[in-house]
């Protein structure tokens, strides 16, 4: 943070939290989040829109799709910054709207992190540009949430599994990765697959059977690509990635057991109707490397 900006700051946990707090102070800045439980930015963003007393607001989100940006634009927000944010990036906004000058950087305090919370934000920014990418292929915008970090025994994921397997409106598809003693799996869950629009989604007209296959193969190099990509960036771990693999018969079961973190993602769209979930996998081998190069999030 800039020096001299760091005297008077308070956190809120939640939109309903900030809401409160911006009601009983008068604040001048507001950094504020798109994906968040409960009340989201977007609904910060239209409640202080109609207020006459309000700070400025600089959203700060992983969710870098063109239509987020033009939204919170259009609800007044000042500017919008991608994570993760550089202590330049920050000053350079702040002299931009001569909110403050270009001091030096004064670094903050840290809060402890978890290993689970520190997860939670890599696979945050991973998956906005996730979704940045598939927005731009299917010119729609994507309905993001807020990543899910859980642990899970062998048999919680069992459980997950064999529900899946046992719906024939879901399709899985499954990806392995390593990388400096980092391994994990990552899944993706197409559900409704009958319902999907598949062929428009990528471009066919139609889809038969084998099209179908053909497109599940297309949207699965671009989900894990660009997530996987995403958090070897973040972790500065280059991984090797196995080809995608679609699940065919009901036997087929994920490479890893014992316990893991699982860290469940949810992409929604109305227009082709698409809800698939990304569901990356970390074995417990891999938690104390994660944590070293997760260091300075921790």
């Amino acid at each position: 943070m800039p020096s001299g900006l760091c005297s008077d700051i308070a956190f809120a946990e939640s939109g309903e939290r900030a809401l409160e707090m911006l009601s009983q102070s008068d604040y001048q800045l507001l950094f504020l989040d798109l994906n968040m439980p409960g009340i989201d930015g977007y609904q910060v963003l239209e409640t202080l829109s109609g207020q006459t007393s309000k700070p400025q607001t600089i959203v700060v989100s992983a969710d870098i799709q063109a239509r987020a940006l033009q939204r919170v634009k259009e609800l007044g927000a000042l500017d919008f910054l991608k994570k993760p944010l550089s202590a330049s990036d920050l000053a350079s906004a702040l002299a931009r709207y001569q909110l403050h000058d270009d001091s030096p950087p004064t670094r903050v305090d840290a809060q402890n992190v978890s290993l689970e919370d520190a997860l939670r934000e890599i696979c945050n920014v991973a998956m906005g540009r996730t979704a940045s990418l598939l927005a731009k292929v299917i010119d729609d915008f994507v309905h993001l949430p807020v990543p899910k970090v859980s642990h899970w025994s062998a048999n919680d994921l069992e459980m997950m599994l064999t529900g899946a397997r046992q719906d024939n409106g879901t399709q899985i598809l499954s990806q392995g990765f390593i990388g400096a003693g980092i391994a994990g799996e990552a899944l993706l869950l197409f559900h409704d697959i009958n319902e999907t629009d598949l062929g428009q989604l990528f471009g066919f007209q139609g889809c038969s059977i084998d099209q179908q296959e053909e497109v599940l193969m297309d949207a699965a190099n671009l989900l894990f690509g660009a997530f996987l990509n995403s958090l070897s960036e973040q972790l500065n771990v280059a991984f090797s990635q196995s080809p995608p693999l679609i699940w065919r018969h009901s036997s087929e079961d994920t490479r890893l057991s014992g316990e893991v973190y699982a860290i469940e993602i949810s992409y929604r769209q109305e227009q082709h109707k698409l809800n698939c979930d990304l569901l990356l996998l970390l074995p417990q081998p891999s938690w104390q490397l994660l944590q070293v190069q997760l260091k300075d999030l921790v």
